[in-house]
């Protein structure tokens, strides 16, 4: 069952996208109904929705804004937009972050049944042992570039296209195969090269956090404390 979040600030509209969807059949379940952007980003970062279907325009924090930090924190989530505003900036920056479609209100029941079909038949490809052995081979492509690419920004496009999968289907591989998302994947084999570094290695702080993709020494220790429970000091010190 995919799991839905739908972001809409009119009630009656909100609700009406929220029918939609389960006339668009079984596998299909809307778990967040959010009345903003602010209120779904604030979800979003504790939740692992499967598809955001959500609004442009909306008071204070924008659908926009919204999908700006969903692709910022690493996220390839299947995103469509529906929008009562065909102005072509819009529509361009929302297609700029990679949105699968952006729909226009009055929404076209068929094209929107079309467009959830289309995402669902990627995220839910069957288990044909082929396909799993393609899936397995992607896993693991991805995987090594990672490893060996720590220093950079590791956005999921970009390995997406490593391994030679969409970011949305990547997405979801992770999710099956290594039982946790993308992002905290990425958190986690840069804590523990961190930690390798310090336990095996002299370099300064600053320079170990540049070596694991952080750019800031504040935030790579408060997420390393966060992660192990010590600070790299106390981390590099602990048993000698």
């Amino acid at each position: 069952m995919l799991k839905v979040m739908v972001v809409e600030d009119e009630r009656i509209i909100r609700q009406g996208v929220v029918n939609l969807v389960k006339r668009c059949g079984g596998g299909l379940a809307v778990r967040w109904e959010c009345e903003s952007a602010y209120q779904a980003w604030e979800a979003f970062q504790s939740a692992t929705p499967d598809i955001v279907i959500t609004d442009i325009i909306m008071k204070g924090m924008t659908g926009l804004d919204l999908i700006q930090r969903i692709r910022e924190s690493g996220s390839g989530v299947p995103i469509v937009v529906l929008s009562g505003f065909s102005e072509f900036s819009y529509a361009k920056t929302a297609l700029r972050y990679n949105v699968v479609d952006y729909l226009l209100k009055p929404v076209d029941i068929k094209e929107f049944s079309e467009v959830l079909e289309r995402i669902r038949t990627e995220l839910e490809p069957g288990d044909r042992p082929e396909q799993e052995d393609v899936d397995n081979a992607a896993v693991r492509r991805a995987a090594q570039w990672i490893d060996g690419h720590l220093s950079g920004d590791l956005s999921q496009q970009e390995v997406a296209g490593r391994a030679g999968v969409t970011g949305a289907y990547l997405s979801a591989l992770f999710k099956r195969h290594m039982g946790i998302n993308y992002s905290e994947y990425i958190l986690r084999r840069r804590m523990e090269k961190a930690g390798e570094l310090l336990k095996s290695t002299h370099f300064c702080i600053y320079e170990i956090a540049r070596l694991v993709g952080y750019h800031s020494d504040k935030h790579f220790i408060n997420i390393f404390k966060r992660h192990t429970g010590l600070t790299p000091s106390q981390y590099r010190n602990l048993g000698r």
